[in-house]
């Protein structure tokens, strides 16, 4: 696992948009609106890659294709407050940080 970590609007999304369309998965974001701005972005970028999914739909089993196996999360911090159900999160541990960028 990548964890892709940079101040806001340094090109987070851009990055997950490039791994996506060269390594295949779809990516995964809070909403529908946040799921239209990435495929904007990739088209402008010239990538072609699937239809993102929501957190919803993510968490649900909601998904149409039967071929996800690899996803990427934007903004993991807000999938995590989503699964927190509304709790306070006061730390989280992640043990792999090789891949930090």
């Amino acid at each position: 696992m990548k964890i892709i970590y940079r101040k806001p609007a340094t090109g987070k999304t851009t990055e997950l948009i490039k791994r996506c369309a060269e390594n295949g998965g779809y990516i995964v974001c809070a909403d529908m609106n946040r799921a239209k701005l990435v495929m904007r972005i990739a088209r402008e970028m010239g990538f072609k890659i699937p239809y993102p999914l929501t957190f919803d739909e993510l968490l649900e089993k909601r998904y149409h294709a039967k071929g996800v196996r690899k996803v990427y999360i934007d903004n993991a911090e807000e999938l995590i407050k989503r699964v927190a159900l509304g709790l306070e999160i006061d730390s989280i541990v992640i043990d792999n940080l090789e891949d930090v960028e």
